[in-house]
């Protein structure tokens, strides 16, 4: 059922015409819609663009201290530190090399010497440790050369048996240290070197003995003097090897170490003493 739309009478809801006023309904029901005005499209309403946001504050986490700048870590620096291109490439250079320990001597010899004009312990280089022991027998044998005629021989014969004899008195101090002492820190070079320091006291004796060797004629009474000159060297290189050896107040083998010292000492003496004999008669014959 359904109402008229003029007369509001009760139809039929699918009757054409109303059985009371006689109006169409289909027409009025087309009219009705045709004149009924269109429902407007809801468009979306347009979103506001979210306005710009400022970043986020973030407090510093500590200031900088007084001198931050001085203290801040220098750029990276290229090429790095230790880098070397290799051979044939641009900029090629051969990395520097560590100074070998006969330079480092070397730069270090006069410090050495002056800080042992009468004796020291530190080592140095037995190159350069040998310097004033092959000087003090340059000066021992020349002095004594006049004795044998200047034979050319007899001065290289004498002169072998004193650098053999001045070696041979440090070499026994370090036998001692290494194998009746049991130390095994000591070495050759360590006892030559201090060995060696304690010479520097016998070298300008030395040296006036070989002047007066060479000024004084031969078979005088000066040859007496000079000649005790030179056993008071031999002496002092006798000292020396005994102040190396050092030995203790509680050592029971200490006698026994002085005495060995000693007993090398008299024995090179002779030996030396013997080849000196040879070089005079040498000398004298070939003059004669």
């Amino acid at each position: 059922m359904k109402k008229c739309i003029f007369c509001g009478a009760d139809i039929a809801a699918d009757a054409a015409f109303c059985g009371h006023c006689g109006n169409s309904q289909v027409a009025a029901d087309v009219e009705v819609v045709a004149q009924s005005p269109p429902e407007p499209l809801q468009e979306p309403e347009p979103v506001p663009p979210a306005p710009p946001q400022a970043p986020e504050y973030a407090p510093p986490a500590a200031y900088p201290a007084p001198g931050y700048g001085a203290q801040q870590a220098p750029p990276p620096q290229y090429p790095p530190a230790g880098y070397y291109p290799p051979q044939g490439a641009p900029g090629y250079a051969p990395p520097p090399q560590q100074p070998s320990a006969l330079s480092l001597a070397a730069k270090n010899y006069f410090p050495w010497l002056k800080k042992g004009l009468l004796g020291t312990k530190e080592p140095i280089h037995f190159l350069f440790a040998a310097i004033v022991p092959l000087v003090i027998t340059f000066f021992f044998t020349l002095g004594t050369a006049s004795q044998m005629g200047w034979h050319a021989g007899a001065f290289f014969l004498t002169g072998f048996f004193n650098v053999l004899y001045i070696a041979v008195l440090p070499l026994a101090v370090w036998l001692i240290k290494k194998f009746m002492e049991k130390d095994n820190s000591v070495t050759p070079d360590s006892v030559f070197a201090e060995y060696s320091s304690y010479h520097n006291i016998a070298l300008p004796i030395v040296f006036v003995a070989m002047i007066l060797g060479i000024i004084v004629p031969v078979f005088t009474f000066g040859t007496h003097i000079i000649a005790v000159m030179f056993q008071f060297v031999r002496l002092l290189s006798l000292g020396a090897a005994l102040t190396c050896l050092s030995p203790s107040r509680g050592d029971s083998k200490a006698w026994l170490k002085v005495v060995i010292v000693i007993f090398v000492y008299i024995a090179m003496w002779y030996i030396v003493g013997a080849i000196y004999t040879v070089g005079i008669n040498w000398g004298w014959r070939m003059i004669w």
